[in-house]
């Protein structure tokens, strides 16, 4: 991938992520840290939850479609609509259950449940776009993802400015707008220029059972590997309305770079990658993986101390005092742990990839359940010694650096082997 390519996905990135945090700059002047700000977050954290439930049909997907698509284009455009017309199944499904039970128990707070109530529906779209998104970037579709999400945080940023009032809740609606309007443009590429036609089928069994199955040690391996988020929140919601959100705005900095420094140039690594693996060019793979990583992490870094070095300013002049000193200390410190979190997560990227392409989905079942375990054990530890909520991350970095051993061990076996 040439050097003006990489630049442009950059440069959309950023574009893209400005606006977005122009939206959480707007959403911290107006609320700061409270329940609103609590419940908007959260809400976030269990439709990414809920969403594992829908993945588990599709997510193997992925690293099959190249495959049936060399050998049989109708067959992958078959398989392409079977597995949507199953997301928007599922997800309605999902959506249905959640009235039942939120209707009938008292399982989540009056001000949540309220948002959550408009927000639920959002887990139809959001699936299918997710599932789209992945396809499209196989197509070297690569700039959809980024119109995607400036369709989102354009929307966001409009019903904020115009009609943002005392209540969190028209996030809800202008989230569920900007996600149609993109789902629709989404559609637009897959239907008339991957000129794939709708087709109203659901079950193939000689590919789907695979497929299936596949996609559910995948999304077990994920539900235990978001334990992190559940074991956060529960931490963090126990100090008080808007600790929560204190970590949320310093991880939307993390997002920032991840996705400006780290998501152009990752997103090209994978699809070449699953490209060079289906051609079988596999004496490739690993000299990309050196240089993606070297990329990444000289990037990533440099970023994070620019950012470290500026956040005070931002926290202080641009939130416009909505933070005390106590909460920006907090902030600060939350960045740092979270920083040195996620990169151990950038330098395992590269070899997840490979685990992932060559569908070693037990391999991962079973690391994600070690990194479950071993997030527990530091969560009993962290409430029988009564420790600050911020060293509660260094047990997240623990199991983190675990994930990266195992994984890495995994990666080289792989390559030695194909290489061979």
């Amino acid at each position: 991938m040439r050097i003006t390519s990489i630049l442009q996905y950059n440069i959309l990135s950023l574009i893209n992520v400005l606006i977005g945090f122009i939206v959480i700059l707007l959403l911290g002047r107006k609320f700061g840290a409270n329940i609103q700000t609590d419940t908007y977050f959260i809400s976030l954290v269990i439709i990414s939850y809920l969403s594992l439930f829908i993945d588990i049909i599709w997510s193997a997907f992925k690293q099959y479609y190249i495959e049936i698509k060399l050998k049989d284009k109708l067959l992958s455009n078959k398989m392409f609509n079977i597995l949507f017309n199953n997301i928007i199944i599922v997800s309605i499904l999902i959506i249905i259950s959640y009235f039942l039970v939120t209707s009938n128990f008292e399982i989540i707070s009056k001000e949540k449940k309220v948002f959550l109530d408009v927000f639920i529906l959002f887990i139809l779209i959001r699936n299918l776009i997710n599932y789209n998104k992945v396809i499209l970037n196989l197509e070297h579709y690569f700039t959809q993802g980024y119109v995607v999400e400036l369709l989102i945080n354009l929307t966001n940023l409009f019903c904020i400015i115009f009609f943002l009032n005392n209540s969190i809740v028209v996030i809800a609606y202008s989230t569920l707008l900007g996600s149609g309007i993109a789902l629709f443009y989404q559609l637009y590429l897959i239907y008339f220029k991957l000129k794939i036609p709708y087709d109203f089928v659901f079950f193939k069994k000689e590919i789907l059972n695979t497929i299936y199955k596949n996609s559910l040690k995948l999304n077990i391996g994920g539900m235990l590997y978001l334990t992190k988020d559940l074991l956060i929140i529960n931490v963090l919601t126990s100090y008080g309305n808007g600790v929560y959100s204190l970590f949320s705005y310093a991880y939307k900095f993390i997002s920032v770079i991840l996705q400006v420094v780290n998501a152009p140039i990752f997103n090209i690594f994978v699809t070449n990658t699953t490209h060079l693996i289906a051609k079988k060019q596999y004496a490739l793979i690993e000299n990309n993986q050196k240089i993606i990583r070297l990329k990444l992490v000289l990037f990533y870094i440099s970023s994070s101390i620019i950012t470290y070095l500026i956040l005070p300013y931002i926290l202080e002049n641009i939130f416009a005092n909505k933070f005390t000193s106590r909460e920006i200390r907090s902030i600060q410190e939350i960045f740092i742990l979270l920083t040195i979190t996620y990169l151990i997560v950038t330098l395992e990227g590269p070899c997840l990839t490979v685990i992932n392409i060559f569908k070693k989905y037990n391999y991962i079942l079973f690391t994600n359940f070690v990194f479950a375990i071993v997030m527990l054990i530091g969560f009993l530890i962290f409430r029988f010694l009564k420790l600050e909520y911020t060293e509660f991350f260094i047990f997240l970095i623990i199991a983190q650096l675990f994930n990266y051993l195992l994984y890495s061990y995994k990666n080289k076996r792989i390559l030695k082997e194909i290489n061979e």
